[in-house]
């Protein structure tokens, strides 16, 4: 997937693959513009309310060593549903 931001705004992407649907809104701001303090980078939407969301999303602390550093890390808690049941396998934390 490729974007060509053209102005700062807001956007939703949306990538589909194999049958399956990804989306994410991403706030694009103007060249030079500083964060505000406090600014939320990345967080992992519910897509429904009555289901927790079992994943964390953490920024990476880019080191200098290659161009392509990660920007972040998603981490994934390892449960899934089983049905009703949310399931944890024996050594998920």
């Amino acid at each position: 997937m490729t974007d060509s931001t053209l102005a700062a705004g807001e956007t939703t992407l949306t990538v589909t693959r194999d049958g399956l649907t990804a989306e994410t809104t991403v706030t694009v701001l103007a060249a030079g513009t500083a964060l505000p303090g406090g600014t939320v980078l990345w967080t992992v939407a519910e897509a429904d309310p009555t289901v927790p969301a079992r994943a964390t999303v953490l920024r990476a602390v880019p080191t200098g060593a290659a161009d392509d550093d990660p920007a972040l890390f998603f981490i994934d808690e390892g449960s899934a549903w089983a049905g009703a049941v949310l399931a944890r396998p024996a050594r998920s934390p």
